[in-house]
């Protein structure tokens, strides 16, 4: 087999494939306008309200917040 050139795949500055910057066009058909879906979904204002239950050794506490070191800037404003 022979090879195309290059060196592969390139890394963003997280360490991840793919291209950090931000592009509209695929935001939009991920997240369409609510004017352009049915409106329903998760009710995250009710979220906390989930009970959670933990057994076994050695449980991790819970996060507080996303070290947005760990995880870079845009991916913690998704989740925020």
């Amino acid at each position: 087999g022979g090879s195309r050139g290059g060196d592969g795949p390139r890394k963003n500055e997280l360490g991840f494939f793919g291209d950090m910057r931000p592009n509209e066009r695929v935001e939009r058909e991920l997240f369409p306008p609510k004017s352009e879906t049915q409106g329903t979904g998760i009710n995250f204002g009710n979220y906390d309200k989930i009970p959670v239950e933990m057994s076994g050794d050695d449980c991790p506490e819970p996060f507080e917040d996303f070290p947005k070191d760990v995880l870079g800037a845009q991916l913690v404003n998704n989740l925020e």
